[in-house]
């Protein structure tokens, strides 16, 4: 099977995390660095961030409806955000962002 080395929802969400901590820091602190300016591009209804995580939950929805059957959604628990990836062992998906679990083998 396929083994990622990183989370590519983790690093969605912690694309989001910055872009939010940067917009922040933009529009109540007045911190105009480069750093915040450059997530400006990326924010907004129409920009990258917020088409890729739209792209990835219809993704998810497709995968649940049609790939893995045998996943359900599961509550996030405190440590959801560790450092342990999770993915199925059925079709391999990321299941991260999905909190979602297989019910068949196993997910890691």
């Amino acid at each position: 099977g396929r083994k990622t080395t990183i989370s590519h929802d983790k690093l969605l969400l912690g694309a989001a995390r910055e872009a939010v901590k940067a917009n922040w820091e933009l529009n109540l602190l007045r911190r105009n660095t480069i750093y915040n300016l450059s997530w400006k591009n990326v924010c907004g209804k129409d920009g990258i961030l917020a088409k890729s995580l739209r792209e990835r939950v219809e993704t998810e929805n497709v995968r649940r409806e049609f790939l893995c059957k045998y996943s359900k959604a599961l509550k996030m628990e405190n440590s959801f955000d560790s450092a342990t990836e999770r993915e199925c062992s059925v079709c391999f998906f990321d299941l991260h962002l999905s909190a979602a679990g297989c019910q068949i083998g196993r997910a890691s």
